[in-house]
Order: structure tokens, then C-alpha cells, then sequence
């Protein structure tokens, strides 16, 4: 049962009529939320943004040792040739 603001009947309301209601009026929602949720669950969103930042940081970073890698394996490629041209060359 649901008892308007002011009034003094009650009336029965639907779960179409909570969820419009709670959609027209966010604090109420807000609310709801503080007092069905856990902690725990209030706080995921703001995991799961951190966690696609961290996510974010560890892709760049495998990116650029991606990089330095290539880079390594072309001085090697270089130093093998050298070293093979003075191995013949003794």
C-alpha cells in the first residue's frame, strides 16, 4: 500500500507505478539504492573505473615494451652480422 503525500487513504500501487516513480525522482532512487545495496556493490562502478584505467596504463605499457623489444632484436640482427663479417674476416 502507498499513501500520497498528504492523503490520508491508501492506495495500492503496481510495480510499473514504483518504477515510474522512482525514475521521476532520482534522490528517491539514490536512496533505494543506499538501503538494498551492500557497500560493496555501491562501490563497483568506481572498481570498475579504476580498473579500466589500470587496464589502460598495463596496454600502454605492454605497448611501448613491444617497441623496445623490436628495437633490441634489430641492434641484435646488426651485431650478429657484424660479429659474422669479423669472424670471416679472421
Amino acid at each position: 500500500m502507498f499513501r500520497p503525500e498528504g492523503g490520508t487513504g491508501a492506495t495500492e500501487i503496481t510495480w510499473e507505478d514504483l518504477i515510474r516513480v522512482l525514475e521521476e525522482r532520482p534522490e528517491w532512487l539514490a536512496r533505494v539504492r543506499q538501503v538494498v545495496l551492500t557497500p560493496d556493490l555501491l562501490s563497483l562502478p568506481e572498481q570498475v573505473r579504476q580498473l579500466v584505467e589500470a587496464q589502460q596504463q598495463t596496454t600502454l605499457q605492454i605497448r611501448e615494451l613491444v617497441e623496445v623489444q623490436r628495437r633490441h632484436e634489430e641492434r641484435l640482427a646488426g651485431v650478429e652480422e657484424r660479429l659474422g663479417r669479423l669472424e670471416t674476416t679472421v
